[in-house]
C-alpha cells in the first residue's frame, strides 16, 4: 500500500511538474468526446436515438471516454524505451519483480487520470446529459467490478505487447496494430451493438470489445443475467491474458539473463 501511495504522490508531482502536457491531455479528451457527440446526433438526426434498451449514445460516450482515458496505459512504450536504451536490465535487480512494478506504476497513473480526466467528464456528462438517469446503486457497483476487469485486461494487452520487444528487437509494428485493434474493437470509436448481426459476431470473437463495451452496457443493463454472463466473459478473457502474460515475461526474463542481464 505505502508502494502504491508513492507511485501516486511521485506522478501526482509529474502532472503538476508537466501541467501544461495534462491540460493538453484533457482537452485531448473533450476534443475526442465532442467529435463523438457531434458525428452520432448528425447521423442519428435526434438526441433520443437509442442503441440498446436504455441507452442513448450522450451516456454511451460520456461513460466510454471515461473508460479510454482510464485503459491507455504507457507499458508497452515504457517497456520498449527501456529495453533500446539499455535501463530495462535495472528492474531485474529490484526485490519487486518487473512487471509487478509496472503494473502498480500503471494503477497510480489511471488513478490520477481518473482524476484529471475522468472525473471532469463525467461532471459534464451528469449536467448536461444527465448519464446516471434511471441507473441504480447495483449497476454501478456491478459497473465498477468490471472496470477493473477492464483495467487488467488492458493492462495484460499492454504488457505483452511491450515484454514482445525482448523476442522481436522492435515491436513498433506490434504497438501502432494495437493501436488500431483497440480503437476499433473495443466499442471507443462505433458502438458494437449497433453493427449488423455477421460484424458483432466478429467483434465478439476478440478480447478488445470488454475493455469499453462491456463495462459501458452493464452500467445500463436491466437484464441480470446478460450482466453475469458479460462479467463471466470478462473474467475469462482476464484469466487468459494474465496467464499469457506470466508465460511470455518468464520467457523473456530468462532471454535477458542468457543474453547475460
Amino acid at each position: 500500500m505505502k508502494f502504491i501511495f508513492g507511485l501516486l504522490i511521485y506522478n501526482l508531482k509529474l502532472k503538476f511538474q508537466y501541467g501544461t502536457a495534462e491540460i493538453f491531455k484533457l482537452i485531448a479528451y473533450f476534443v475526442f468526446f465532442s467529435i463523438q457527440i457531434t458525428l452520432w446526433n448528425y447521423v442519428f438526426k435526434t438526441d433520443q436515438t437509442h442503441f440498446g434498451t436504455n441507452i442513448n449514445f450522450f451516456q454511451y460516450f460520456t461513460i466510454s471516454t471515461v473508460l479510454v482515458a482510464l485503459t491507455s496505459l504507457t507499458s508497452d512504450r515504457l517497456i520498449q524505451s527501456k529495453y533500446q536504451d539499455g535501463s530495462l536490465i535495472f528492474y531485474l535487480n529490484k526485490p519487486v519483480s518487473m512487471y509487478r512494478i509496472l503494473f502498480f506504476e500503471d494503477i497510480s497513473r489511471a488513478i490520477l487520470s481518473f482524476m484529471f480526466n475522468g472525473i471532469p467528464l463525467i461532471i459534464l456528462g451528469i449536467l448536461i446529459f444527465n448519464i446516471f438517469k434511471d441507473v441504480n446503486t447495483f449497476n454501478i457497483v456491478l459497473f465498477l467490478v468490471s472496470t477493473l476487469f477492464s483495467f487488467g485486461l488492458a493492462w495484460c494487452i499492454f504488457y505483452i505487447i511491450g515484454i514482445s520487444i525482448v523476442f522481436l528487437k522492435n515491436n513498433e509494428g506490434l504497438i501502432q496494430l494495437r493501436l488500431y485493434l483497440i480503437a476499433l474493437f473495443s466499442g471507443a470509436i462505433v458502438p458494437l451493438y449497433i453493427l449488423p448481426g455477421p460484424w458483432q459476431k466478429i467483434f465478439y470473437l476478440l478480447p478488445f470489445y470488454n475493455l469499453i463495451d462491456t463495462p459501458t452496457r452493464i452500467l445500463y443493463s436491466y437484464d441480470l443475467n446478460d450482466i453475469v454472463i458479460k462479467l463471466i466473459t470478462q473474467s475469462i478473457w482476464f484469466i487468459i491474458f494474465l496467464t499469457i502474460t506470466f508465460i511470455i515475461n518468464k520467457l523473456a526474463i530468462s532471454k535477458i539473463e542468457i543474453a547475460g542481464g
